[in-house]
């Protein structure tokens, strides 16, 4: 990678093993994915279909944006890829949401498709 300084550069590796299975997939984030509302600080469920993924990844990492995928925060650090976990939404008010779910110790993941709002 360049980080576009005429001085700068460097030079990076890493040993990379992918696991991965033809019949696996797609790995699909299926809450807010026609946007919607959820209130600030409230606990929901987020869901997931993982169509086959969870030999691949036991578990999975949920994550938030608040300005539509700029950033990131971690609502769940591990929770089992099983398709549903519980999260406490944070109490900033947002139009611009979005759910990430990523594998842990695998490269997969997926954003749920619309923005929804976190508001009263």
């Amino acid at each position: 990678a360049r980080d576009g300084f005429a001085t700068g550069g460097g030079v990076g590796r890493a040993q990379v093993t992918l696991r991965i299975r033809q019949n696996a997939g797609p790995f699909l984030v299926t809450s807010f994915a026609r946007g919607g509302k959820v209130r600030p600080g409230s606990k929901q469920v987020v869901e997931w279909e993982v169509n086959g993924t969870r030999p691949l990844a036991r578990n999975v990492r949920i994550l938030l944006s608040t300005d539509g995928g700029r950033t990131w925060r971690t609502m769940r650090k591990s929770t089992a890829n099983d398709g549903a976990a519980v999260v406490r939404f944070p109490r900033k008010k947002t139009s611009n949401a979005r759910i990430m779910i990523a594998a842990n110790g695998n490269y997969f993941f997926d954003v749920n498709d619309n923005p929804f709002r976190i508001r009263r």
